[in-house]
């Protein structure tokens, strides 16, 4: 399988294959005392070590790099490698054991659950491999939470190097029941029998659904916009207004009522649907709802991983912050006519 061309992106990372001007930065976090010993080999002594394996890396073509966006520094690494124990319920199926590195300078920060989890999904998804496996040491606690957070199961002890350590694996079919099923459409924006997965690559004649809702709280003649979580890995730290997938089999209304309690908290909200916004090049169908709440200021309720603060505008605070930069430039996109309607008072 050729990985040349592969990138993959999350909200902090890039993921590709290895490269010879690499070298410095590999060498940087493989030569530090632990970093290689919680993956099963020894740190590099001299540059020359580090040399020699980036060149098995790169002919090899199966390890990727982390590289860190904020500093296009390369961080760690993970490789994709033949299964290395026996298990009845991957038996002739296809798939990788995934293993990999981080530097300590960025330990304790998520990086590699981010990784893992974007990898997995190009692997199951994209890819459509049977299962991903993996282990590491039993005193390795940060492996096993990286494994865990991702869902891999924990399997039965093996012995690697005369050291008995922990086995996982994660069955393709097990990881589709985990993804979200997204409501899907046709080309002529009619519901359809059919989902996709949340991540998926959309094939051609469908769309997904998407639900967006401009809150309005008539008590106290405000409006709600929320801050998305800085780790989101489209348009982190932007504010923006409550949205997102409408399920499969969920109606659109309905859809547009749980993002409000989800994100927000607000339960008692009165939808009114103003409008269809859709461009086929963001291959998503968007439903506009105006929606009236009379719950007090400090009620809300924000969701985790998504949501990390509020603010309730007057309606002048609110149009205007729509025509800075501050907001989701997509959204903006979208809520464009709506705004127009609550700057001249026809909402």
């Amino acid at each position: 399988m050729n990985f040349n061309r592969l990138i993959l992106h999350t909200s902090r990372l890039d993921l590709r294959l290895f490269k010879e001007s690499d070298l410095s930065d590999f060498y940087e976090y493989a030569k530090e005392p632990g970093v290689g010993e919680m993956a099963g080999w020894p740190h590099h002594e001299s540059i020359s070590v580090s040399k020699e394996i980036l060149k098995h890396f790169i002919d090899r073509g199966k390890t990727f790099a982390i590289v860190y966006k904020e500093n296009n520094k390369v961080i760690g690494s993970i490789g994709l490698e033949d299964v290395r124990f026996d298990n009845d319920k991957i038996k002739n199926l296809k798939g990788y054991e995934l293993g990999f590195v981080l530097s300590k300078d960025y330990w304790n920060l998520g990086i590699m659950t981010e990784a893992i989890k974007e990898m997995v999904r190009f692997l199951l998804l994209d890819l459509k491999l049977d299962y991903l496996a993996g282990s590491c040491s039993l005193d390795n606690l940060r492996s096993k939470r990286v494994f865990i957070k991702n869902h891999f199961n924990i399997e039965n002890n093996i012995i690697f190097n005369g050291h008995e350590s922990h086995s996982f694996i994660l069955l393709r079919k097990d990881y589709l029941n985990m993804v979200e099923k997204i409501q899907a459409y046709d080309i002529n924006l009619n519901r359809i029998d059919r989902f996709i997965y949340r991540g998926e690559n959309i094939k051609n004649g469908l769309v997904r659904g998407v639900v967006d809702i401009i809150i309005y709280n008539e008590k106290y003649d405000k409006y709600l916009v929320t801050r998305r979580d800085r780790n989101k890995e489209t348009f982190p730290n932007m504010l923006e207004t409550t949205g997102g997938a409408i399920r499969y089999k969920e109606l659109e209304e309905e859809s547009a009522k749980r993002e409000v309690l989800e994100e927000t908290g607000i339960s008692d909200i009165d939808l009114t649907f103003l409008y269809i916004y859709h461009k086929k090049v963001f291959n998503c169908i968007y439903f506009i709802y105006y929606g009236k709440t009379n719950c007090n200021l400090d009620s809300i309720s924000l969701q985790k991983e998504e949501t990390s603060e509020y603010m309730w505008l007057e309606k002048k605070e609110y149009y205007n912050l729509w025509q800075s930069d501050l907001v989701n430039p997509n959204q903006k996109k979208r809520l464009s006519e709506a705004l127009e309607l609550i700057k001249y008072n026809k909402l």
